[in-house]
């Protein structure tokens, strides 16, 4: 049996809390996200790894700003990615100077978060070693 990550229990968490706040049903999010009642459900206790495509359709259903959920399991959208991607050829420095200066407030905010999720991530893994 594969394990799930940490972060996917989490965000079932998250996931159930927020649907309940809107007043949704397991149904409601099936019928948003294009998948079974039975999927939501073993999302929302962490059984299963959510794919981009319904973690993206489940951000619209829940009302919820771009890239929400995927930061909730440490990762970045890939339409982040791909505004990264023209720049691939730039130094670090240049690169992060372009980057305040190309990303939207959401963009650049999303990066931090994922820059200090990263971070917190290094220090757990350095404390259980």
């Amino acid at each position: 049996m594969r394990r799930i990550p940490t972060e996917y229990k989490e965000l079932g968490i998250s996931i159930r809390r927020r649907r309940k706040a809107l007043h949704l049903i397991q149904n409601d999010i099936a019928d948003a996200t294009g998948t079974s009642t039975s999927f939501v459900s073993q999302v929302e206790r962490g059984k299963l790894k959510a794919s981009d495509q319904f973690l993206w359709n489940l951000e619209k259903a829940l009302e919820l700003p771009e890239g929400t959920l995927f930061l909730k399991v440490g990762r970045l959208t890939m339409r982040f990615i791909s505004t990264l991607k023209p720049q691939l050829d730039r130094t670090d420095r240049q690169l992060l100077d372009g980057l305040v200066d190309s990303l939207t407030d959401n963009q650049l905010r999303e990066l931090i978060a994922y820059a200090r999720f990263l971070k917190l991530q290094t220090q757990v893994r350095e404390l259980s070693i």
